[in-house]
């Protein structure tokens, strides 16, 4: 979430200046505890076998360098996907019924280039058509859309 998005959502959600920065402060305490948690995570990931580690990450269809997105990334993604989901009608019944292609639409979330650009359409708009010009899982969302229409 960038700085000028923070302060809009605070200013909107909440009625004083100090509710507005007790709100900051707890999305930074849960920011720097994710980044925590991430440094764990990498220092324990230095201690495997660079071989198995590649393994692993390849039978997760992942790089080392698409690890460092996800890390990077974090949940912040995850809310965004569900909107997004739910303007292209993909239901949450039919996105568990194709587990591998969700786990993929998800990795493509996180390291999405476009967060800001998304949260901000999802605020002003409404249906899908705003997406489908830049969101990067579109072409999966609307192949969704179609089989539920079959």
């Amino acid at each position: 979430m960038d700085k000028q998005t923070d302060r809009q959502d605070c200013e909107q959600n909440h009625s004083s200046e100090n509710a507005c920065s007790a709100g900051v402060l707890d999305w930074s305490k849960h920011r720097l505890r994710q980044w925590f948690d991430n440094q764990a995570l990498i220092r324990g990931l230095d201690q495997w076998d660079s071989a198995e580690l590649d393994r692993l990450l390849s039978e997760s269809g992942l790089t080392r360098r698409g690890l460092n997105a996800l890390l990077r990334g974090g949940d912040s993604s995850q809310p965004l996907m569900a909107q997004v989901m739910e303007r292209f009608g993909v239901t949450e019944a039919l996105s568990q019924q194709n587990f591998e292609v969700l786990r993929d639409v998800q990795r493509v979330c996180t390291t999405c280039p476009h967060k800001v650009q998304c949260r901000r359409l999802l605020k002003e708009t409404e249906g899908s058509q705003p997406f489908r010009s830049f969101c990067l899982n579109a072409g999966t969302f609307e192949a969704f859309e179609e089989s539920k229409n079959q």
